[in-house]
This record gives structure tokens, C-alpha cells and sequence, in this order.
């Protein structure tokens, strides 16, 4: 007895899993995918005539049958060349589907069968991102791909994942958990895709929070290396002008110094040129032309006390005009300077070499020659 109902209720529970089980179970075997809520033609590889038997059997049960232009039974519909057509699809309608011609009553053989497998288009996935610490700094990030399904006792067996590390497929990754490094993925962001045969739908990316370094990557949305280059291309260029404003500085220092130093040459060979032309029109010792002048008025005083001896005595004619001469200017002693007013600015003046030297004054006539001339 005991016997008989560990039996039962084994059977019972074989029978309660099958009913869980998805028409999909087997999906490997299926010829067909289409998605739920799609459309599709079952074909049929036989080219009809008006008057044969077409029958349809959908999982051992008759869903259509027409002799000529008479329909039997019509739960589904068929086109002009025989296809079975399928309208908004469901879970139900999975299965394989098998046709049947009659021909002046007698059957032209066994056609194809066509086994379709309904797919409920994936959902968009979930990713979550959660933070392990296994050893002191060393910080793990485990991503969790989670997905949504739209009936429990139906699940999709053809469901696959993959991973993306930015843009870049990792090959290794198909399970539903992807575990990193913290450090290694620092900046990364990860993103996991899911798929059948029908449909796919890609997650949200995630980039993990486990460990931050002390310098950042990015600054205003921007890398931190385009700072860093822009930086180096400023200074560079700073150096550049730099250095030319140096070059152009120095050059027109040079020139500058290089200016004067003719300018200064020219003049000293303008004023070289200059005294040449005085001491050639005038000697250097200016007692020369003090002792020229002394001579000349003695020749002159001398010709005049000839010319007076030649006249005869008692000559009373008209005297001749003299000009006054002027009042001989006492000598210079050592002891006493020169007394007259007018000769201090030409004193002065002739501190200087090179200046002319007046003549000097001619002596006064004595009374005695006044005397002897009456």
C-alpha cells in the first residue's frame, strides 16, 4: 500500500513540474521563432488545386479542414496558396503544426511539418552595482545583471547575457554576476545585455563607487590630460616669447650701445677736426702775436721819427692826422693785478688756448719829443 502511493505521488509530482514547464523547453528542436503578439504563416510546401482536401493539425487536434470550397472546421484561416495563418500570437500557440492533402480522396503523401516556438520579447535589464571588502584595501565591485519575466511557470531558455566594458565586449562574461577589481575598473562603466532569439535589450550603465583615487580623471566633463597638454602648449608658447622678447631686447641694446659709440666718435673727430682748424689760423703760444704787435709799432714809431728829421726846420704846414693812440696799459707785475675794467672778460676769456689774444696798446708820445719838434 505504501508502495502504491510513494508511486502515485510520484507520478502526481512529474505531472505538477511538466505543468510548469514552458512549450519552449525543448526550443532547441524548434524550426520557428516569432515573438508574442506577432504575426506568422505556417508554410506549405504543396501547390494546391481547387479541389483537394486541406487539413491542418495543430498538437493532434484539427484546427483546419476544406474539401474544395466547403470548410469543415475553421479555427484558423488560410491564404490563397494554402499557408496557415497565425494572428497575434501567443505561448499557446507553440507547438508543431502539420498538413494534410487529399486528393480525389486519396492523400498525396506526408508533407513537411513546421514546429514554431512563441518568445516573450526581453525586458530591459537591471544592473546593480554593490560593494565587497575581502581583505584591508582591497575593495571588490560585483555587477548584477537582474531581469524581469512577465510569468513565472514560463521561463525563456534561450535567454543570454553578455557584458560591456565601455564599449568593449568581454568574451569570458556570460553568467548573470560579473565581479572586478575596484581599483583596476575605477573609471570604467559596465553595462550587460540580454537576449533570444527574438529580441534583446541592453541595461543602464554602472560605474562602480567601491574606491576613489586622490586625482581625478576628468574636470568639468573634461580630461584631465587636455588640461594638462592645453597647460604645456601655454607655457611652451610662453617660453617661445619669452626668449624672442629676450633676443630682440638684446639686439636693439647692441645696436643702441653701438650707436653711441659712433655718435661719440664722430663727435670726437668733429671737435678733433675743429681745434686742427684754430691752432692752423691761430698759434698756440698767444705771447707770439703780443710780441708781433710790439714790433710793428716800434718800425712804426721809427719811421715817423725819420720822416720828421727829413722835413726842414720851421716847416709850420699842416700836420698830419694821427689817430690818438691809446693809453698803454700799465704792466703787469706779480704782485699787482691789472686794474682796468675792461680787460677782466678778456682776461677770462684768455684762460682758454685756444682763443686769440688782442694786440696790445700802443704807448703814449713823451713831452719831450713835443719839445723838440717846436
Amino acid at each position: 500500500m505504501r508502495a502504491k502511493m510513494a508511486f502515485v505521488s510520484s507520478v502526481f509530482f512529474f505531472l505538477l513540474c511538466c505543468s510548469f514547464l514552458s512549450p519552449t523547453d525543448s526550443e532547441e528542436s524548434c524550426d520557428y521563432y516569432a515573438a508574442v503578439g506577432a504575426n506568422w504563416h505556417v508554410p506549405l510546401d504543396y501547390e494546391l488545386i481547387a479541389s483537394d482536401n486541406l487539413k491542418w493539425t495543430h498538437k493532434q487536434e484539427i484546427v483546419f479542414n476544406r474539401i474544395g470550397n466547403s470548410f469543415l472546421i475553421k479555427k484558423k484561416d488560410v491564404d490563397e496558396r494554402g499557408f496557415l495563418k497565425l494572428t497575434n500570437l501567443s505561448f499557446k500557440d507553440s507547438g508543431e503544426y502539420t498538413p494534410t492533402v487529399f486528393r480525389n480522396g486519396q492523400s498525396v503523401g506526408a508533407l513537411t511539418s513546421r514546429k514554431l516556438c512563441v518568445l516573450a520579447p526581453v525586458q530591459k535589464p537591471t544592473l546593480n552595482m554593490t560593494c565587497e571588502e575581502r581583505e584591508p584595501g582591497n575593495h571588490v565591485v560585483k555587477f548584477s545583471c537582474l531581469i524581469k519575466e512577465e510569468l513565472q511557470s514560463i521561463k525563456d531558455k534561450s535567454v543570454s547575457v553578455s557584458w560591456y566594458k565601455n564599449t568593449e565586449v568581454l568574451p569570458d562574461a556570460r553568467a548573470m554576476v560579473l565581479v572586478k577589481q575596484a581599483e583596476s575598473v575605477e573609471k570604467d562603466s559596465f553595462t550587460c545585455n540580454v537576449s533570444n532569439r527574438i529580441s534583446f535589450a541592453v541595461s543602464a550603465p554602472v560605474t562602480q563607487t567601491c574606491y576613489e583615487s586622490m586625482f581625478p580623471d576628468t574636470i568639468f566633463g573634461i580630461s584631465i590630460w587636455v588640461f594638462v597638454a592645453g597647460g604645456g602648449g601655454i607655457v611652451l608658447v610662453l617660453i617661445v616669447i619669452v626668449i624672442v622678447c629676450s633676443i630682440k631686447a638684446r639686439r636693439s641694446r647692441h645696436r643702441k650701445i653701438k650707436e653711441e659709440a659712433e655718435l661719440r666718435l664722430q663727435w670726437a673727430n668733429t671737435a678733433q677736426q675743429q681745434q686742427q682748424q684754430r691752432q692752423c689760423a691761430h698759434p698756440h703760444n698767444p705771447h707770439n702775436g703780443h710780441h708781433e704787435h710790439q714790433h710793428q709799432h716800434h718800425h712804426h714809431r721809427k719811421q715817423q721819427k725819420q720822416q720828421k728829421q727829413q722835413q726842414p726846420g720851421g716847416h709850420t704846414g699842416p700836420r698830419k692826422h694821427r689817430s690818438k693812440p691809446r693809453p698803454r696799459a700799465p704792466e703787469s707785475s706779480s704782485s699787482h693785478p691789472p686794474s682796468h675794467p675792461q680787460r677782466a672778460p678778456q682776461a677770462q676769456s684768455g684762460q682758454n688756448t685756444d682763443s686769440e689774444q688782442p694786440p696790445p696798446l700802443p704807448n703814449p708820445r713823451t713831452k719831450g719829443l713835443k719839445t723838440q719838434r717846436v
